[in-house]
């Protein structure tokens, strides 16, 4: 089996980014997995969001 993620951010509250910043890309630079099974993923801003 494969699960995709694809990091997406919704939803109110505390600001992660800037209001007004361009939307961006993210890219997998690493990632760890847990003995309970949880993946830690790192990424890193890739370009302007291609859509």
């Amino acid at each position: 089996m494969m699960l995709i993620v694809y990091p997406v951010l919704l939803g109110t509250g505390k600001r992660l980014f800037a209001q007004g910043l361009p939307a961006r890309a993210f890219e997998l630079v690493g990632s760890k997995t847990t003995p309970s099974g949880l993946v830690l993923g790192s990424y890193r801003f890739a370009g302007a969001l291609k859509t």
